[in-house]
């Protein structure tokens, strides 16, 4: 799929279109991946006490995790999928 995108396919236009939401995808991605670092270091540490400093690690990642790492999905579709209705529009529209 990502092969028959417009992007992929050398349209330098099309690759720039999109190119917010793939720097947003890769983004939430990596900030999910150092949140899943971060949890595993506070459960690490709730073993050894129990500090309201770590549950508050897990709850921060736990929401990042649950409400905004599902988002890649969708950019990931707007991205291969094409999708350039924005690039439609002319300025003097406004």
């Amino acid at each position: 799929m990502l092969l028959a995108s417009k992007g992929m396919a050398g349209d330098r236009d099309g690759m720039m279109l999109h190119s917010f939401d793939y720097l947003d995808l890769f983004g939430t991605a990596v900030i999910a991946w150092q949140w899943l670092l971060q949890a595993a270091a506070a459960k690490e540490g709730l073993r050894k006490r129990d500090e309201p400093f770590y549950r508050g690690k897990l709850a921060a990642a736990q929401h990042w995790i649950r409400a905004e790492l599902p988002r890649i999905h969708h950019l990931a579709d707007l991205i291969t999928d094409g999708e350039d209705s924005y690039a439609a529009v002319a300025a003097d529209w406004f």
